[in-house]
């Protein structure tokens, strides 16, 4: 009670001070009284109090006259700018509680409309809250796992790394991304990869927050990759003829082991000019076939002469094809080559022949 009497004073002395002209400066003196009584923990109900003690003690002190009216209203205006650090944190209270209600809707529309499944865990390792992706992810209701260990939804082959990651986000740490495979509705079991993170409140960890993301088919389609890698190994390995892929430029990206009797170790090749190998006389027109393979996606055979590692001349018969990537582009090209048993005057023979035989086709269509 001592201290609201001696605020009761200080506020009497500063409305006082303003009464009697003190304006501005008694006005500001209100201001600082009303925030130190903020900061204090007074509300306005309070101050209003202090104001009305102080009031009454002025006004016994003062001959009744035509000029109380004046002063009550006065003293009001003192009341108002006393009051006003009140108002400033009422408005900034409800500017953040506004702010706040928009980052929850605008929290709760991202989690709503995620396409991985958002979820919390409790200390105990119950589920407290799913998103939908969930039910469209594992055909499960979200009610059917509200209040439920996750345990069960884990494969048992998977589950000492659940339990072990769970335990590391409980005692505060991240751990790396990992994969469970995760039981459905269907009682198939999905590929989830996971990243999960403490769940804190006041400072305290009350259990974890985590995104699964299903990667199943991505895991799929690794698998096919792999086994078409191995199947392309295998069967290059075993090959006797020659296999390389090569990019848009004609730079080597992969040779078979066969390659190394021609033009040595394969490893060695790659990111080399397959062109260079070739013979100068047949150069461009390989060079030309490659780029018209490219341009229509439509592989030719063409034979040539390739200079080997050791300056001899071998006679080669190849047939391209294109790789596609997964828009439809032509990506790489494939070729495969085998050496031809030819003599460098039966080449030129055959040559020839092919010459001939062009300019007979030409000739006939032009009498025609």
């Amino acid at each position: 009670m001592s201290k609201l009497n001696g605020l009761v004073e200080q506020y009497a002395d500063a409305l006082q001070q303003y009464l009697n002209g003190a304006g501005e400066e008694a006005l500001r003196h209100g201001y600082e009284f009303g925030r130190q009584a903020l900061n204090n923990g007074l509300g306005g109900l309070e101050l209003t109090k202090i104001h009305r003690e102080a009031l009454l003690r002025i006004l016994k002190e003062t001959p009744p006259s035509n000029q109380t009216i004046d002063t009550i209203q006065r003293a009001y205006d003192f009341l108002a700018e006393s009051l006003s650090s009140f108002e400033m944190t009422h408005r900034g209270f409800l500017d953040a509680l506004s702010t706040l209600r928009i980052s929850e809707e605008r929290y709760r529309t991202l989690v709503e409309s995620a396409r991985d499944v958002i979820y919390t865990l409790s200390r105990e390792g119950t589920i407290t809250s799913l998103n939908p992706a969930f039910e469209r992810i594992t055909g499960w209701e979200i009610n059917d796992w509200l209040g439920k260990s996750f345990v069960p939804l884990v494969h048992p082959e998977d589950l000492q790394q659940a339990l072990q990651s769970f335990t590391q986000v409980i005692q505060g740490e991240s751990p790396p991304t990992f994969e469970l495979r995760i039981l459905t509705k269907s009682g198939s079991y999905i590929v989830t990869e996971f990243t999960k993170t403490p769940r804190k409140r006041e400072g305290e960890i009350i259990g974890a927050l985590g995104i699964a993301r299903d990667v199943t088919e991505r895991k799929k389609n690794e698998a096919q990759i792999r086994r078409s890698e191995e199947i392309f190994r295998l069967i290059t390995e075993n090959a006797g003829d020659l296999i390389a892929v090569v990019d848009l430029q004609g730079k080597r990206e992969y040779n078979s082991p066969s390659y190394g009797q021609l033009l040595g170790e394969p490893t060695e090749l790659r990111g080399t000019d397959s062109f260079k190998d070739i013979h100068p006389d047949d150069r461009e027109e390989i060079r030309h076939i490659f780029l018209e393979t490219i341009r229509t996606g439509v592989g030719q055979r063409a034979e040539y002469r390739l200079m080997t590692k050791d300056g001899s001349v071998r006679y080669i018969e190849s047939q391209g094809s294109v790789i596609r990537d997964e828009s439809g582009r032509v990506a790489n090209v494939l070729v495969f080559s085998k050496p031809l048993a030819l003599t460098a005057k039966q080449y030129k023979i055959k040559n020839l022949k092919a010459s001939f035989d062009v300019a007979t086709v030409l000739i006939s269509t032009y009498i025609l």
